[in-house]
């Protein structure tokens, strides 16, 4: 049995009575569209339009990253639809999607009484000119296929398209217009699942570093650290994925949720967000160990009763909850602005899965400056960055020879491209020798940078560690950087780290740029401790409640009137005592230091 959407008549655009009098002006817009939105329907309407003796194109690939309105753009052209008195079906993958497009719908101006739904718990009416269906709803009803259709509107398409349902769906309505949305239009087998097979051209809309330079989207902050869980043995499933069981086993047994409450605790302080596992088991590990750390977080899965995750996700929204631990949830659709850090505690070859869950933080709220992307299995160095270019098309296209990828800092742990040089966070320099095996350096968890931040970091960090070098006051850096780039200067607060010592946080590095700052704090008697204690954690990050200084001569064990010579000896029987089961280099680092510092001293 068939579910006719035209009772009076035939299909293709028949005209309904009860609908000639109504047009989207007889009802106030409570939305209203952006100009790139606006761009991106008149380009779907301009390949739809025939031109000279051509059929228009009826089927559509619509590219509309995460955060760009995207239900917005559709909803309003199923509202046009309608006020052309023909019937839409609009195709949403999630249940919560389905309330999301009703409420966008009724916002424009959409009278509610002309939408039907397709959806368990939801009264049907398939008389409704407009209906809005659940994919997974229509596999269940078979015997209830909708035809008559005109217009056929596909949300997140780079999953929908591929059920065989929609197969069943285009077949019923041949004449319909089919659009496709995705904001992650990739799969994983695309040389036997490609979007060719379902459409004829593709309308881009802007891209997400357009967005994030024109503040539509917060921007990101990637951090990472290799060598946490050991994926390369891990098999790969039917999908072309990882196999989710192994894969959770090995986040499981290499200890990664202990890592992530360490790195939340460390850099998410006052943050909400989402962390994305493996599986279920690792899901609720981690919901345990991060209450148990003060952190309050609640499990999401697919199990999760509906009016159970609405709570949850509004105890997200309103601060009650720090974060959600989620496993096969909150990937689309989700929409709680307000979060700004992610967590991949799991690894994906898929690069639509991966998008869709570091985009689930990138959407912008007031007060809120970034997102923190913190993933610990690999997916940034082997996907890319999310402002990354990478290529759409309809029909499957092999890798090129020698196309760019991404290496890894073997120092710092730093995901960059292959064509650069010198790491933008430690200075290490690359070479043409092969890849440091894993494991041969002591990896530090720290952040990584897109492609357009790049330059800003490299310049400012080389203007820090120059001053230091100089011995030049450092606070002038401030004004050069907004001078240079006229940019906010409060960036470069979070770039400073590790600036002038590559990250290593020795006790002679530290005793080195304490000298630095108290030499400049007595030659100004404006500068406080407070001030030397800032550049301290620019570069250290925490501090103790009190700076630690040590005596050059007390740990050389020789008085400050002490000649060269003395200084010398006393330096060689220091050497004699090191610790052999502490840090060999790190005493003499700092042995060493003394030993500068008391010659100085000690020299007319």
């Amino acid at each position: 049995m068939s579910l006719h959407l035209f009772p009076t008549g035939g299909r293709d655009g028949v005209q309904l009575d009860f609908l000639q009098s109504f047009t989207p002006q007889n009802h106030r817009k409570a939305l209203e569209l952006r100009d790139y939105q606006k761009t991106m329907k008149s380009e779907i309407y301009q390949l739809i339009k025939p031109s000279s003796g051509e059929p228009g194109v009826k089927r559509i690939l619509v590219y509309s990253p995460t955060g760009s309105g995207k239900t917005l753009v559709l909803s309003s052209i199923a509202q046009d639809a309608l006020s052309k008195s023909r019937a839409a079906l609009i195709i949403v993958h999630r249940d919560f999607l389905i309330e999301q497009s009703l409420s966008t719908l009724c916002n424009l101006g959409v009278v509610r009484e002309h939408i039907g739904v397709i959806k368990a718990g939801y009264p049907e009416n398939t008389e409704r000119p407009l209906q809005l269906a659940s994919i997974q709803t229509l596999i269940r009803r078979r015997d209830a296929l909708p035809c008559g259709i005109g217009l056929v509107i596909v949300d997140e398409c780079h999953s929908v398209a591929f059920h065989k349902e929609y197969k069943r769906i285009k077949e019923a309505n041949p004449k319909a217009i089919h659009l496709g949305f995705s904001a992650s239009p990739w799969r994983l087998k695309p040389h036997t699942e490609y979007f060719g097979l379902h459409y004829q051209a593709i309308v881009r809309g802007p891209s997400i570093a357009w967005l994030i330079k024109r503040g539509y989207l917060s921007r990101v902050r990637y951090f990472a650290k290799g060598g946490v869980a050991d994926i390369s043995q891990l098999e790969t499933n039917r999908e072309g994925d990882f196999k989710e069981r192994q894969m959770e086993k090995e986040f499981i047994r290499s200890q990664v949720p202990q890592v992530v409450v360490e790195r939340l605790l460390e850099r998410a302080n006052g943050r909400t967000g989402i962390i994305f596992n493996a599986g279920r088991e690792q899901s609720i590990l981690q919901t345990r160990l991060l209450n148990d750390a003060g952190i309050s977080c609640a499990h999401v899965d697919a199990h999760t009763p509906t009016d159970e995750r609405r709570r949850i996700y509004q105890q997200l929204e309103t601060g009650i909850l720090r974060c959600i631990s989620s496993i096969g949830c909150l990937t689309e659709g989700f929409d709680v602005k307000s979060i700004s850090f992610i967590v991949l505690a799991r690894a994906t070859k898929s690069r639509a899965l991966y998008v869709q869950m570091a985009g689930r933080g990138i959407r912008s709220a007031l007060d809120k400056d970034d997102c923190l992307l913190l993933d610990f299995g690999g997916n940034i160095k082997r996907l890319g960055f999310l402002t990354s270019n990478w290529e759409i098309t309809l029909e499957p296209k092999p890798k090129a020879e020698g196309e760019v990828g991404t290496k890894e800092c073997p120092v710092c742990g730093c995901i960059c491209h292959n064509f650069v040089r010198i790491c933008p966070d430690c200075g290490y320099e690359f070479s043409g020798e092969k890849d440091v095996e894993p494991g041969a350096y002591e990896k530090e968890f720290g952040e990584i940078f897109d492609p357009q931040t790049r330059e800003l970091v490299k310049y400012t960090r080389a203007q820090r560690k120059m001053r230091y070098t100089k011995n030049q006051p450092p606070d002038r850096l401030w004004e050069v950087f907004k001078e240079k780039y006229g940019r906010d200067t409060f960036l470069i607060n979070d770039w400073l780290k590790g600036a002038i010592f590559a990250g290593k946080k020795t006790r002679a590095n530290f005793q080195q740029l304490l000298d630095y700052l108290d030499a400049l704090k007595r030659d100004n008697s404006e500068k406080s401790e407070q001030w030397v204690r800032f550049h301290l954690g620019l570069e250290f990050g925490a501090l103790p409640s009190s700076i630690p200084r040590i005596c050059c001569w007390q740990l050389l064990e020789v008085h400050n009137l002490s000649s060269e010579a003395e200084i010398k000896e006393a330096y060689r029987n220091a050497l004699r005592k090191i610790d052999i089961e502490a840090d060999e280099a790190e005493q003499i680092d700092l042995l060493n230091w003394a030993l500068d510092k008391a010659l100085r001293r000690s020299r007319p």
